[in-house]
Parts: C-alpha cells; sequence; structure tokens
C-alpha cells in the first residue's frame, strides 16, 4: 500500500511484484530493485523521494507508469521503457539530471512533461514499436535532441510533435505518413533536409516555419496543397523543387526565403495565394511551366531582385487581370512568341516582352542580352546596360536612354571598332 516502506533508511535491495503507488517514498538508500515479470503498474509517487536508484529496468508487463514514480531518483544516463507500455504520469522521471538517452514507445505523455525540468538535458530519443501516430507535443522543445527515427509504420504525426528541436539536422518521413500535423517541426532551426514520404498530399500551416538552415526542399508526388506559413523564414532555402501534382501555394508559405533565387512553379499549379513568396530577398527569375495559375495580389510582394516572369508556352493564356506586379517585370517568352504576348491583353502590360534567348543563368549569375536598332546590348546586374557592339554596317546610331527599362550608362571597349 502506499507509505508502506516510507522512510526506510536502511533499506538497500527490495524484490518488488506489486502495484508500488507511493510505496517507497521518502528518504531511503535504495539502490538496487528486482521487479517481477507480472508487474503491470507502478503507482503515483512510487519511489519519489528516494535520492538513488541505480540499475532498475522496468519489466516488459509494465502498462502504466505514475505521476512522479521516479521523480528525483533514476541516476543512469540511459533509460528504456518497455515496448508496451500504455500510459506515462506526468513528471514521472523528473528532476533526474543523468539521463541523456531515452527509449520508449509513443504514449500521450510528452517528454518535455514526463521529464520535467530533466528534458533539456536529453540527447537522444528512440521510438519503440510500431506506432501509427505521434501524439501532440511528443518531443517538443527537447533541445538538445540531434536525431529522431520515425518508425515505418507511422501514418501521422500531431501538431508540435517535433517543435522546437534546434540541434535536428535531419528527418526522413516514412513512405506510408499520410498527415503531418500544424508546427510539427516549426523552430528546428538547424534542420538541413527532409525527405519526404509519397502518402502526403498537403503540408499545413507552420509545419517547417523556422527551420532556418534548410537549403534544398524536394516535395513528393501526390502533394497538393502546402499551406498558410508552412515554410515561413526558412532564410537558407535556396532550391524547391515542386511536384507536377501541387495546385495550392498558401498564403505567406515561403516568405522570408531570402536565398531563393528561382521558382519554377509546377505545370498544374491553380493557385498562388497571397504573399506566398513575399520578402524573398533574392529571389530573380519565375518560371511558369504550364497553367496559369490564380495569382492572389501580393503574391510576390516586397522582392527588390525580381526582374524575370518566364512563361514556355508560345501561345498566350486568357488572363481575367493582370499578373501582380507585371508592370515591373520583364516577360521571359518562347523566341517565336513576341509579338503574340505584345498582343495579348493582360500579358502586354509587362513592362518589356523579350524572346528566351535574351536571357542566360548560370547559378547565381545571370546574363541579360538584348539586340535592339542594329546594337547589341548586356547586362549581368539587371541595373543599367553597357553596348557591347552592332548586329550590322550603318552609316550612324543613336544610342537610347534606356532599353528594356534598364538605363544605357557604358559602351564596352571596342564596341564598334572598324565598323563606322
Amino acid at each position: 500500500g502506499n507509505r508502506a516502506f516510507y522512510g526506510c533508511g536502511k533499506l538497500t535491495s527490495m524484490e518488488l511484484s506489486g502495484k508500488g503507488g507511493s510505496a517507497f517514498s521518502g528518504r531511503g538508500y535504495v539502490n538496487v530493485f528486482e521487479f517481477s515479470d507480472k508487474l503491470m503498474e507502478i503507482g503515483d509517487d512510487a519511489f519519489n523521494g528516494l535520492p538513488k536508484i541505480l540499475n532498475i529496468v522496468c519489466p516488459a508487463s509494465v502498462k502504466k507508469i505514475g505521476a512522479r514514480a521516479f521523480k528525483g531518483v533514476w541516476d543512469d544516463a540511459e533509460i528504456k521503457l518497455p515496448e508496451g507500455l500504455e500510459s506515462l504520469g506526468a513528471d514521472a522521471f523528473a528532476d533526474c539530471p543523468s539521463i541523456l538517452k531515452v527509449a520508449l514507445p509513443v504514449v500521450a505523455t510528452p517528454v518535455k512533461s514526463a521529464f520535467s525540468a530533466a528534458y533539456s538535458k536529453i540527447e537522444a530519443v528512440k521510438i519503440l514499436g510500431s506506432p501509427e501516430v505521434i501524439t501532440k507535443d511528443f518531443c517538443r522543445d527537447v533541445a538538445k535532441l540531434t536525431a529522431i527515427q520515425i518508425p515505418a509504420s507511422v501514418t501521422s504525426i500531431e501538431s508540435y510533435a517535433f517543435s522546437g528541436l534546434p540541434n535536428l539536422a535531419g528527418i526522413d518521413l516514412p513512405s506510408g505518413l499520410l498527415t503531418i500535423g500544424e508546427y510539427a517541426f516549426n523552430g528546428c532551426s538547424n534542420l538541413r533536409s527532409v525527405t519526404f514520404g509519397t502518402g502526403l498530399d498537403s503540408i499545413p500551416m507552420y509545419a517547417f516555419s523556422d527551420c532556418t538552415e534548410l537549403k534544398e526542399l524536394i516535395l513528393s508526388d501526390n502533394i497538393e496543397t502546402i499551406g498558410f506559413h508552412a515554410f515561413y523564414n526558412c532564410q537558407n532555402l535556396e532550391t524547391i523543387v515542386f511536384p507536377s501534382s501541387l495546385k495550392t501555394i498558401g498564403t505567406s508559405a515561403f516568405a522570408g526565403s531570402k536565398k531563393l533565387r528561382m521558382v519554377e512553379l509546377p505545370e498544374n499549379i491553380q493557385e498562388v495565394k497571397r504573399y506566398a513568396f513575399e520578402c524573398c530577398d533574392n529571389l530573380v527569375h519565375i518560371v511558369l511551366t504550364g497553367n496559369v495559375p490564380k495569382f492572389t495580389s501580393r503574391c510576390f510582394e516586397r522582392n527588390p531582385n525580381l526582374k524575370f516572369f518566364e512563361v514556355l508556352s508560345e501561345t498566350p493564356q486568357e488572363l481575367d487581370n493582370d499578373i501582380p506586379g507585371c508592370e515591373k517585370l520583364f516577360l521571359v517568352v518562347p523566341n517565336n512568341a513576341v509579338e503574340a504576348y505584345k498582343n495579348a491583353p493582360h500579358w502586354n502590360k509587362f513592362k518589356s516582352i523579350v524572346p528566351t534567348c535574351c536571357l542566360s543563368m548560370d547559378g547565381d549569375n545571370i546574363r541579360f542580352n538584348y539586340e535592339y536598332d542594329n546594337m547589341r546590348f548586356t547586362t549581368e546586374d539587371l541595373k543599367e546596360c553597357t553596348v557591347t557592339g552592332s548586329t550590322s554596317d550603318v552609316d550612324y546610331i543613336t544610342i537610347p536612354d534606356t532599353i528594356c527599362g534598364l538605363p544605357v550608362t557604358r559602351i564596352a571597349a571596342s564596341a564598334f571598332k572598324g565598323q563606322y
């Protein structure tokens, strides 16, 4: 019963087969316990208050560990809980600062709650068994956790399950995973790689927001929706590969991706929502590979270096409205389609319409070449143009003030040597 051995300060060894609720709480110095293999439950406060217990192995029969059961007493660096454990009480292992590695099944009680202040020192968590669901908050804020292996059996990861893990470097999502909850990996600021399984059809709001070290994102086939702020503030994101299945990019989904240079929208995209690519400071080039989606106003807001909007279709698609910000952008179209786009409503609102042959990209280097009035022009900084030469013999030339909206500021060395 409760407090059965309370205050037995000289007790050093015991074989236990009962429930054990509060039985040993007090000031004893028990350091070895042998549990019966029929033990089903360790009750609330069972060992709470004992200063040290070594070499505890919970038998596989244990289904429940109560609140504060081992509070302040577990002195080993590693702890392995039974695979069949169904319930783990709040503060069950609170104030056990020696624990660095934990192996446990998925239970409703988050690691942070079960280990209380001690959770901040845990470096490794191993998920036992074949769970289908990773419960809400399961490993949330376990700040020193560097790796986690999600079992192949998992079909659902609930909200905040792995949120706030600043040392987690990579994650492989199982192929059978069907749903990810909101904020599931939010704030994993050192996360550099994510492998997505093919079972997912959506990425929910804030799922990977503030993953500031994520550099490459390859989304798996079957994903149709990227939700509100899903990858918000992924500041070092450089590359995104969208699947052809993608239909919707949500509000602020990629806002704050400051190193993103180019966005290639897939052929079946239907809607790009407000602020989807806001504040992508280095975004220069948007490519539309197929269908023209509904572009909600301000979807490309506050992108100071955005210059090119490229379409691959030779035939202009009918538009109901202007593309947001088109008056500031060069429209790049197939070489033989310039006139068609110049005569098409809404497409003709772009700053200038130029053929694909004018634009070349080599890594981060973008060169824009253009021929006009028997002269060649080039720009590498997209801020000003240089006259590089002539295209044919003429009696005279007039150098314009601007080309495609860029000021002509320089004549290259030997540009017209021997021609006039």
